[in-house]
């Protein structure tokens, strides 16, 4: 089944080559709005990640963080799990039992956890009638860019996830007379069933001055909590936004000492770093830009200790991810990424 699945993923990604309009190498460039979460274009900088999807009006980026897991475990310790216990059973053919009192987690939540969690998304609420004219992914630059029409004027929207320090940037130039709106839909928004069954409290909402954040309590330890700034400048809007520990703001404070356009100057020498180190070219165009694709996904997803998993950092939105995010080596991390 894993195969199987590994397959139709490889068919998808080959589908998003086809269907994608083409730019360059390097460039996944589509025409009219990304609908859906899996329509989405991925960003990420190794720790924090972002699908950026949407429709135009509502612009949604999907968070994730490498290292928000609920890791809730109960080891089997009972004294019928071993392998003489296992040897009769099968010899007895009773698969049903085995299926009960071989698994080695009997944790009661032990079908959900443990597992990556849902951050939630950031949904950016533009004026009624905005068109997405066209989108695109520029893996050289690890920068997601839009072309929007608003009130029949050019809007351009962008989003990237700057490495050091570690927060996700997206900025819009053309705002005239409007100010884009911006809330997280939380775990509970977007699953309300999961939440529960997982046990989690309501997330709690703050602020201080031009900080907004929701906090969510996590049952098996700890919390994570997004926070995010907006503000304008003549015609552009900039929105900085970090998912880590509540109260942990020294991400977005240094970025907004260093200021958006440092920020970018120093994300596009990090990865032109990054690319400088090593390529490869494969006469096949459409395989080409699959293989960089790949490789953009991988080093997207994996830096400074945290290796990628199955879905990288873009997990699907609002559910518990196939296989529960884990980390493998396998034939199925080959043709993730």
């Amino acid at each position: 089944m894993r195969v199987l699945r590994s397959v139709v993923r490889v068919a998808g990604l080959l589908l998003l080559v086809a269907g994608a309009v083409s730019a360059s190498e390097w460039v996944f460039r589509f025409d009219g709005p990304l609908s859906r979460w899996k329509d989405g274009v991925p960003v990420g900088n190794g720790r924090t990640g972002a699908q950026v999807w949407g429709t135009g009006e509502q612009l949604y980026l999907t968070l994730d963080r490498s290292d928000v897991w609920d890791l809730r475990y109960e080891e089997n310790r009972r004294s019928t799990f071993n392998y003489k216990r296992l040897r009769e059973l099968v010899k007895a053919r009773d698969h049903a039992a085995i299926q009960t009192e071989m698994m080695p987690d009997v944790s009661p939540l032990s079908r959900l956890a443990p597992t990556k969690i849902s951050i939630g998304r950031l949904r950016v609420t533009l004026p009624p009638g905005t068109r997405v004219q066209w989108a695109e992914l520029d893996m050289r630059m690890a920068e997601a860019r839009w072309g929007l029409e608003v009130f029949g004027k050019p809007v351009r929207y962008r989003v990237l996830a700057s490495v050091e320090p570690d927060v996700i940037l997206a900025t819009i130039e053309g705002v005239d007379g409007w100010m884009p709106q911006v809330k997280l839909e939380a775990l509970g928004d977007l699953n309300a069933k999961l939440t529960k069954d997982l046990g989690y409290p309501k997330p709690v909402e703050g602020g201080e001055g031009d900080l907004r954040w929701v906090t969510q309590s996590l049952v098996s330890g700890g919390d994570v909590s997004t926070t995010w700034t907006s503000w304008t400048d003549g015609g552009r809007w900039f929105m900085l936004a970090t998912v880590g520990p509540a109260k942990d703001r020294r991400s977005l404070q240094e970025a907004r000492r260093r200021g958006v356009e440092r920020l970018i100057v120093d994300h596009r020498e990090w990865w032109q770093r990054r690319w400088a180190r090593s390529s490869v070219d494969i006469p096949e165009a459409g395989f080409d830009r699959l293989w960089k694709n790949g490789i953009y996904k991988l080093a997207s997803s994996s830096y400074k200790g945290a290796p990628a998993n199955l879905q990288g950092l873009w997990p699907p939105d609002g559910e518990i991810p196939p296989w529960r995010g884990e980390y493998a080596l396998n034939m199925n991390v080959q043709q993730t990424y």
